[in-house]
């Protein structure tokens, strides 16, 4: 979380420090002069929403008439969102670190993107929707809700209360429950 090529070509450099050649296969995510592969930068976030798709239509619902909810605005989250959008799902909120926005009409994602890009990676500000709690993105009552950013986001104590139909995994462990044996 919070990386990007730079950073995976500095884990690339250094592992192939210590092995004294270049290995390019050790990470994934670099730059393409670095051995990246095109297409990698939204590669997550285009598998979300194929997914999210694939989802809606086993369901019946069409997607120009599914909403959807995205926790994270990095990489998979803007992807997701970019891909959804263009499809004609309407995503009725977002959220980054800084801040969480609503629009039960949708968020114009390419413009949200321009914003973002323009607005030092981060969507704090947005003027086009209504800012709401982080928590809350998770319990709106939409079609799909996709986790894309931290872990441990759906937990025992908001799990009952999410509505919507379909999670579509984007971030690592978004899930946190903790298992009991009463054997042990």
């Amino acid at each position: 979380m919070g990386t990007g090529p730079d950073e995976m070509g500095w884990l690339m450099d250094e592992f192939s420090l210590l092995h004294g050649r270049p290995i390019h296969a050790v990470v994934t995510g670099k730059h393409l002069h670095s051995g990246g592969s095109l297409g990698r930068v939204e590669a997550t976030g285009r598998g979300v929403s194929i997914i999210t798709l694939l989802a809606l239509e086993k369901l019946k619902i069409r997607p120009a008439r599914a909403t959807a909810a995205i926790q994270g605005f990095g990489n998979v989250g803007l992807h997701s969102a970019l891909f959804l959008h263009e499809k004609g799902v309407k995503v009725v909120a977002v959220s980054d670190v800084s801040e969480a926005f609503y629009n039960p009409n949708g968020i114009n994602i390419p413009e949200l993107i321009l914003y973002y890009n323009l607005n030092n990676k981060t969507i704090k500000g947005y003027p086009n929707s209504v800012a709401i709690k982080h928590e809350d993105l998770l319990l709106l009552d939409v079609d799909v809700l996709i986790p894309a950013a931290k872990e441990d986001v759906i937990t025992k104590h908001n799990a009952g209360e999410i509505q919507a139909r379909i999670i579509v995994e984007g971030a690592n462990g978004h899930c946190f429950f903790r298992c009991r044996s009463d054997s042990a």
